[in-house]
């Protein structure tokens, strides 16, 4: 059974939470494509690169230490609760970013 936290609306498991960074690919792939399809430098590109790719890696790195606490604690602890919040809101807020700076560019 899936680990339920409380910090977080809009994703309150892990599973949920795998689902936003499914919907983050799919919203930002169509932007990054055109975006590089543009006559840019190497280094803009490289830096709009990591900017699209910086929230899926931050989730990444809070998947590995939620994964690893669940299986350690039965109920979430405070520490859990708060990379759960902060992988969420990452990929929610840098997300709109990232999609604001790669359409504009």
């Amino acid at each position: 059974m899936d680990m339920v936290y409380r910090t977080n609306w809009i994703a309150r498991t892990r599973r949920r939470a795998a689902w936003l960074v499914v919907w983050y690919a799919l919203v930002m792939t169509p932007s990054a494509l055109v975006t590089f399809q543009d006559q840019h430098r190497p280094v803009e590109l490289a830096a709009l690169g990591a900017l699209a790719l910086t929230p899926v890696l931050i989730a990444r790195l809070c998947w590995r230490f939620l994964a690893d606490a669940e299986r350690r604690h039965p109920e979430p602890t405070p520490e859990m609760e708060f990379v759960f919040r902060l992988m969420t809101t990452i990929l929610i807020g840098f997300g709109v970013v990232a999609f604001w700076v790669l359409a504009v560019v």
